[in-house]
């Protein structure tokens, strides 16, 4: 299961990447994707205690949730 999260947060974060840098979806509703992404990556990383990958994950949480705020105001 943990396999299919990861491979499926990796997806997310992908398509969340592509669509701020092609301009398919405004600034906020891309870091929504990539928040949503990292958060299932983290959340997989921790269940299998990779801990530098949930690190990473968590980090990229941080600055997605930075990225909806300031594109929010």
């Amino acid at each position: 299961m943990t396999s299919r999260a990861k491979w499926a947060g990796t997806a997310l974060q992908i398509a969340g990447v592509f669509a701020m840098s092609s301009r398919l979806a405004p600034p906020w509703a891309a870091f929504m994707i990539m928040f949503a992404g990292s958060l299932v990556w983290s959340s997989a990383a921790v269940l299998t205690r990779d801990w530098p990958a949930a690190t990473l994950n968590l980090a990229f949480v941080g600055s997605n949730l930075l990225g909806i705020w300031r594109w929010t105001q």
